[in-house]
């Protein structure tokens, strides 16, 4: 069994504030000490969010957030739908499922810190669960600091942007190049 240092947690919404709406949950878990990064080792996570189920936990959609996902890719669009949305508080707990299956909120949680964790932080209180399930304040980490203090990480990119899993995956692996070294100061 892969033995996983990190992971990376990517939101798809209907807004940018606290309390958005969440229609898509993606992560991916890693081994920064891979001699290479190996993406068939990397562990997944994807759920699609019922957008109606997050605003009757009192979630808010933002209408210039929905003008951009109509200029998005069909691609991007489309995958909000397939597969089929669940209910917040199943995708919240199945979440959960998977961090524990990876080693649990004790490995660095990756997020844009100010973008992901606080909106899926709302979204666990709404359901009246504890995001200490998902992450240990103690373990969240923030790609745009790391990307700060290390310098840019040029990543050929695959899979389709703005699709929670495929920017999670290349997350994992702008985080993995930056921790080992492959920043460039510009």
């Amino acid at each position: 069994m892969t033995q996983y240092t990190d992971y990376t947690l990517d939101l798809e919404t209907y807004g940018t504030n606290a309390t958005s709406v969440i229609v898509s949950i993606g992560a991916a878990a890693f081994n920064r000490n891979w001699e290479q990064f190996t993406p068939p080792e990397v562990s997944t996570f994807y759920i699609n969010v019922d957008a109606q189920d997050c605003l009757n936990h009192g979630l808010t959609l933002d209408a210039n957030t929905l003008e951009w996902w109509m200029k998005q890719s069909d691609e991007a669009r489309l995958a909000l739908f397939e597969p089929r949305p669940r209910l917040l508080k199943t995708a919240i707990d199945e979440l959960s499922a998977w961090v524990k299956s990876i080693g649990g909120n004790k490995i660095p949680c990756w997020t844009h810190a100010t973008f992901d964790a606080p909106i899926l932080g709302n979204a666990v209180r709404a359901v009246g669960r504890n995001m200490h399930n998902i992450t240990s304040y103690k373990m969240q980490r923030d790609i745009r600091t790391l990307n700060d203090l290390m310098g840019f990480y040029e990543v050929e990119r695959s899979g389709t942007h703005h699709n929670a899993v495929d920017d999670a995956i290349f997350q994992a692996q702008y985080i993995y190049g930056l921790l080992n070294g492959k920043g460039v100061r510009e």
